[in-house]
């Protein structure tokens, strides 16, 4: 089954968007085509630079993590959009606030893992991030 513009094209509009400007409004591409239009959301995620971000094919979500605001405040909350809505996130175990991570998605363990300057990766074993 083909996907959705959105799922392909999320990653890179929600980076350009919250990563410039913080705006309320999230453009989405229509899935049939190639017209981009506005995508108006109860909820969005404060304005940032730097976050990390990936889409999680499993749930068909794009997940946002930190970044930092324009006070130079790092953060570390979690959002989630699914194409029409942004739902902020609580994880259990959440990594300390860091701006320029990166995030990737593993689709054989079914979870997105974040990188950064100081070498964190995902611990099999118990699903966290430790570092090297």
């Amino acid at each position: 089954m083909a996907r959705p513009l959105f799922q392909k094209f999320s990653v890179l509009i929600c980076a350009a968007i919250f990563g410039v400007s913080g705006a309320a409004v999230v453009a989405q591409a229509a899935p049939t085509t190639l017209n981009w239009g506005p995508v108006s959301t109860s909820q969005v995620p404060p304005a940032r630079q730097f976050a990390a971000m990936t889409f999680d094919s499993t749930r068909n979500r794009t997940v946002l993590w930190g970044g930092g605001n324009s006070a130079f405040v790092n953060l570390n909350d979690t959002w989630e959009f699914d194409g029409l809505n942004w739902v902020q996130r609580t994880p259990t175990n959440s990594p300390p606030a860091l701006v320029g991570s990166a995030m990737a998605f593993d689709a054989n363990r079914h979870v997105s893992v974040r990188v950064d300057d100081h070498g964190l990766r995902l611990d099999p074993g118990s699903r966290r991030l430790v570092r090297r």
